[in-house]
């Protein structure tokens, strides 16, 4: 009878550890807070921001901020994604290069985002956000390309 009881007990202690591998073969979060976004949630993303010839060089913008607003519209349409804050040293100058982060949101049932301010930011993944200054004075335009890391 033991060593029956043994033998369950290493078949079952032996599944969960197998079940255990499955689930925990991706990286967590560093942080409290923080979440990770999964391969399709990437793909969402990229696809929105694509729509946009202006983030993709294809387009010049006028300015940097024009190219900022259409990479966060893009994340919301994405499925409750914000921009985290952008300030202005950050991107200063006629070219250079930032890798952007930025939140997800909670979507209730009626697929809603939650308005909430302290939406966990993500971990896994940036926006790289690279510019380049063309013309001068009035007009100066910028090529912007965008995309999701």
């Amino acid at each position: 009878m033991s060593d029956s009881l043994n033998e369950t007990f290493t078949r079952h202690l032996t599944l969960l550890h197998n079940k255990l591998r499955e689930i925990s073969w991706k990286p967590g979060p560093r942080n409290p807070g923080e979440v990770n976004v999964d391969a399709r949630d990437r793909r969402l993303i990229s696809k929105e921001l694509e729509k946009y010839p202006e983030l993709k060089g294809i387009v010049k913008v006028e300015s940097k901020s024009k190219a900022l607003s259409l990479i966060t519209k893009a994340l919301d349409d994405a499925g409750g994604f914000k921009l985290d804050m952008v300030t202005g040293d950050e991107i200063l100058g006629d070219k250079g290069s930032k890798l952007l982060t930025y939140s997800a949101g909670d979507v209730n049932d009626d697929g809603v985002t939650n308005d909430d301010s302290d939406w966990p930011s993500v971990s896994n993944s940036r926006i790289n956000f690279t510019w380049e200054a063309m013309g001068d004075g009035s007009n100066k335009v910028y090529e912007i390309i965008a995309y999701v890391t």
